[in-house]
Parts: structure tokens; sequence; C-alpha cells
């Protein structure tokens, strides 16, 4: 049976609890910082419940419409919080010295840039708030201004996810922003890039990896975004593509610790001698005591026989 609509039905801005909206988006943004594998679910969950308001606000789905979304306007918000939270001073400080947090950080870094990316790959960003994310990574921002491998490989990660999108609505997008046009902005971006990727060897300010990462990215570029394709295709993953991808980097970091033990003992066996070094010798020296018993049976076997002769 349909139930008829009711204009009094309709939400607004003043039936709107903006409390538990908040926490809804919180808690959106924090499962997906640590749950890379659902970071397509999070984002197809996020522009449904945009989809969802805006027909309750008896909208049309537009990208017009859109803007007057307090959902899309609370991720704003969220976005903004927990990206700007990996430049402060302090949270930078708790991690120095501290392999497990550093991972931790890195972890949530990474998970935060692929979430912005998917939201900005559907529509749900625009393209000035992508361009800050990329600034601030790159040393180019009021909230950051210093250059490091961590953030350079999360720019590199970005990239390679929404590379594609993001050069196509630079060319195509005609409208001046209050500084400079889309197609600049992210030539800036390209520029800014490939100046790190030449930088001599000397200049220790990039490491030869993330140098690596990014030729890699230029190479993605060049092949028409390929990767950024395989990356974006195919939808949320299942539950046993979810299950593969987690048992895949168990092994891969079992693997990991089996050749650092192995390293290890190997390293031992040069200083130390090694187990099988040191039983060589134990034998060894038995095979000598064993010689010395039978020389000392043969010289009581002669010393008998003189004996039983006189």
């Amino acid at each position: 049976m349909e139930i008829p609509w009711d204009k009094s039905m309709v939400l607004t801005d003043e039936n709107i609890k903006y409390e538990l909206l908040t926490m809804i988006v919180q808690n959106i943004f924090r499962k997906a910082q640590v749950e890379k594998e659902y970071c397509i679910f999070y984002g197809d969950l996020c522009e449904k419940l945009i989809k969802l308001e805006l027909g309750l606000r008896d909208l049309k789905v537009n990208i017009l419409n859109m803007k007057k979304s307090s959902f899309r306007l609370s991720l704003f918000d969220v976005c903004k919080q927990c990206f700007e939270k990996f430049f402060k001073e302090e949270e930078i400080k708790k991690m120095e010295g501290n392999l497990e947090r550093q991972l931790v950080f890195k972890t949530k870094l990474y998970g935060n840039l692929d979430f912005v990316g998917e939201l900005y790959r559907r529509k749900m960003l625009p393209d000035n708030v992508l361009v800050s994310v990329f600034y601030s990574l790159l040393g180019i921002s009021e909230i950051n201004n210093s250059i490091s491998d961590l953030n350079l490989e999360g720019a590199i990660l970005l990239m390679n996810k929404v590379g594609e999108q993001f050069e196509e609505r630079s060319k195509i997008k005609k409208k001046k922003t209050t500084e400079k046009d889309q197609l600049e902005v992210f030539q800036v971006i390209i520029d800014k890039f490939q100046d790190l990727m030449d930088l001599p060897d000397e200049d220790k300010t990039v490491s030869v990896r993330i140098k690596l990462l990014i030729k890699n990215m230029f190479a993605n570029r060049e092949s028409g975004w390929e990767k950024t394709k395989n990356i974006n295709e195919g939808g949320p993953k299942t539950k046993k593509e979810v299950q593969n991808d987690v048992q895949e980097k168990y092994d891969k970091e079992r693997q990991a610790q089996d050749d650092e033990r192995n390293k290890g003992y190997r390293g031992n066996e040069r200083h130390g001698g090694g187990r099988n070094e040191r039983n060589d010798r134990y034998e060894k020296k038995g095979n000598y005591n064993d010689r010395n018993d039978h020389g000392r049976d043969g010289r009581d076997g002669r010393d008998n026989k003189q004996g039983g002769g006189s």
C-alpha cells in the first residue's frame, strides 16, 4: 500500500537535530579512516543519505540542490576538522619515538585521504576543498608549509585516487575562481610534484622512494589514469573480497616478521658462529677425544703384551 505524501512531513532546517547529524558524520569518518577496505561502501552510504535528505526536503537530486543538504555541509565541517588535526603540533609530538602511534597516525591519515577522494569522486566535495588538501600535503598552505615523506606519499595516493576526475573537471570548468582558474590550479599541483621529483640526489628533502612513487604517478597520468580507473571500478567490495584482502595482508606481515627473525638469526651465526657451527665444533671435539681414547687403548694393549712377555 502506497503512503500518500504529506507536506507536513517535509524536512526543514528547523526540524533537523544537528547534534545527532554531526555525531553520525563523525562516526562515518572515524570508521572510514581505519576501515579502508570499506571506503567505497561509506562513500556510497553518504551519497544515498544526501539523496534521501533531498527527497525528504521535496527537492530534486541535482548538483544545485545538493548545496542545500545539511548532511553534506556537516561532511565539509567534519572533513576539515579531521584533516587539519593531522597537522597540529601536539598530534605530531604524540607519535614521535613511538612506532605503534606512528603506524596508527599514518593509517588514519591515508584512510582520511582515501575517503576524501571517494567523496570528491562522487561530487560531494567541491574542487576548492580538494585543492586545499593537496596544498597542505605538499607544504604550500597556511596550515602546513613543511615537506615530509609521509605527507607527500599521502598526496600521491590521493592523486592516484582522483586524478582522472580532477583533471577532467579542471579542463571543462569555465567558471573562474577568485584567484586562478581551475585548470591553472591543477597545473600548479602537477608542477609541484615535478619539482620535487627533479630535486638533485644530494638534496635529502625527498627520499628516493617518494621520487619513484611520483614517477609512477606521472606514468599513471600518461596512461590515461588507468590505475585510477582500476582503483575506483567495481563498487563496494564483497565480504569475501575483504576477507581475502585481510588474509593476504596478514600473510605478508607474517612473512615480513619471519624474514626479520631469519635475518637476525643469520646475523647471530656470522657473529657468534651459530648453532650448527657450534655443533660441528662439538662433534669435532668428540672425534678428537675418541681418537685419544683409541690411542690410549692401543698403548694399554701393547703394555699388556710387553708385561706378559716378561
